[in-house]
């Protein structure tokens, strides 16, 4: 007897969710810190997660469902391993059904994906909160 086993590969998805919500984030801290925007400075993460925005982004985007984890698990098991001993937690990578340890990889990808980019990314952002706001004043 065969058993067919569908698994949706959504990590990319999962990923890029988090990402447009941290730009999401950095737009509301230029518009609570306007002169951040005048000045054009780049947003710094630990001003962007001193509430915990971004550690609650990543929360919010990590799977909760038990078959979710396990099919990414069995997708990605070895880069959610590295990711967990890359944060320095426990041996054991399936803490709380593996969830732990695919939080540490979309923190290390979001991560990654700022401190690589985050000129660009603040300036893109700066960009459209400066057209949207020159079209609000027509």
């Amino acid at each position: 007897m065969k058993v067919t086993i569908e698994i949706e590969d959504n990590l990319k998805e999962i990923v890029d969710g988090a990402k447009e919500e941290i730009q999401n984030l950095i737009e509301e801290y230029y518009e609570e810190h306007p002169e951040a925007l005048e000045a054009e400075e780049i947003v710094d993460w630990s001003d962007l997660n001193y509430s915990g925005g971004i550690d609650e982004i990543i929360d919010g985007c990590t799977p909760i469902y038990t078959s979710t984890i396990k099919g990414l698990w069995y997708l990605y098991g070895s880069e959610f391993t590295e990711a967990y001993k890359q944060e320095g937690l426990r041996e054991d990578s399936n803490e709380h059904n593996g969830a732990t340890a695919i939080y540490c990889y979309i923190r290390q990808e979001v991560s990654e994906w700022y401190f690589n980019d985050d000129e660009s990314i603040c300036e893109e952002i700066r960009e459209r909160m400066k057209e949207k706001n020159s079209e609000g004043e027509r």
